[in-house]
């Protein structure tokens, strides 16, 4: 809007004087200055709003990125410490193992070697001193040879005799000492037996004989069996 004096007269200020319109200009003005410095501010304000909401976007995403590689960094740091952890309880266990594999060699080769030692000791006390299972094995042999010698026609004792002569071979040659045991024991019950069967037909004996006379003398006296 040109000023007055300046060029033509806006026809809404034809009828107006002088006075008047520099009076409504000295009040008009400073509203007009005061409207173009209020919006100029708003201007300004939200050009600096919009800066600052451009440079907080931009620390958001460095902060973003920023904590997004310490949480990877740590992560991996994480990572690297259980497989580091994970590596350690490993070789304590193959550790663990080898002691323990080693311990059970050295404990089975320690058996091994205590059962030949014991073999050993064994075989050297059979050899040097008989032990009393032997000699009752001799004496029960002798007993049932001169008892064989008494009675030659008992297959008990003879069975007995034989079964002696196999305990004495075992015995001797110090092998199968479970099984030269179990004979022997047999060959014991076969004694007992053998003498309690005796020991009752020796009781029976005379009775049968006395029996045997006296049907013999008094035969023409008993009544005739149908």
């Amino acid at each position: 809007m040109p000023r007055f004096g300046h060029g033509p007269v806006p026809p809404s200020l034809s009828g107006c004087n002088v006075v008047d319109l520099t009076r409504r200009r000295r009040v008009r003005e400073p509203k007009l200055r005061q409207e173009r410095e209020r919006r100029a501010h708003r201007v300004h304000a939200k050009r600096a709003h919009q800066k600052l909401r451009r440079k907080m976007r931009e620390w958001e995403e460095r902060w973003a990125q920023h904590w997004a590689q310490e949480r990877e960094c740590e992560e991996r740091q994480r990572q690297q410490r259980e497989q580091e952890e994970q590596e350690r309880l490993k070789r304590e266990q193959a550790e663990q193992w080898g002691r323990d594999q080693r311990k059970r060699e050295r404990e089975e080769q320690e058996r091994e070697e205590y059962g030949r030692l014991q073999r050993r000791v064994q075989l050297t006390q059979m050899l040097e001193a008989p032990p009393e299972g032997r000699l009752l094995t001799l004496l029960s042999l002798f007993s049932a040879h001169f008892t064989l010698l008494f009675q030659p026609s008992s297959n008990l004792f003879t069975l007995a005799v034989f079964i002696m002569l196999a305990v004495l071979a075992l015995g001797l040659i110090g092998w199968f000492i479970f099984l030269g045991l179990l004979i022997t024991i047999l060959a014991y019950l076969l004694l007992i037996i053998s003498f309690m069967s005796h020991s009752t037909f020796a009781l029976l004996s005379p009775r049968l004989k006395f029996t045997g006379t006296f049907i013999q003398f008094h035969r023409h006296s008993l009544p005739a069996i149908a």
